[in-house]
């Protein structure tokens, strides 16, 4: 009868708990899924984190690379510069010897003027250019 199967689960020797049926206590679910949220809140916190950081890596390379070519172009620019002024100071010094060079052939060619002093300025101008 009924009483006896009662009697006979009570007294067997394997004891049935609530676990060997997959039941959780609502309590230790509800802590359990606390628990989850948590981890999960973390990570999820962790990536942000780690995205935030790339994001500012990228961001200072890219102001690198910016600040790099800006430089380089600053660079070039003091480069042309002193080239110019370099050709400047050459283009300079030819004109000066080339007067000067003009004024001791003027002074030769005055004593004895044959009438083509300018022929021998412009032919100093062009041999020399």
């Amino acid at each position: 009868s009924h009483d006896s199967l009662f009697l006979a689960v009570t007294t067997s020797e394997t004891t049935v708990t609530a676990s060997s049926f997959n039941i959780v206590d609502p309590a230790e679910q509800h802590k359990r899924d606390l628990l989850k949220q948590i981890e999960d809140n973390k990570r999820r916190k962790e990536e942000e984190r780690q995205r935030e950081l790339e994001m500012e890596r990228k961001e200072e390379a890219r102001f690198e690379e910016y600040r790099r070519k800006l430089q380089q172009e600053v660079e070039e620019e003091e480069r042309k510069t002193r080239e110019k002024a370099l050709a400047a100071e050459r283009n300079a010094a030819r004109i000066r010897a080339l007067q000067v060079n003009a004024e001791t052939t003027g002074r030769r060619s005055h004593r004895r003027y044959n009438g083509n002093e300018k022929g021998i300025c412009q032919t100093l101008l062009r041999t020399d250019s």
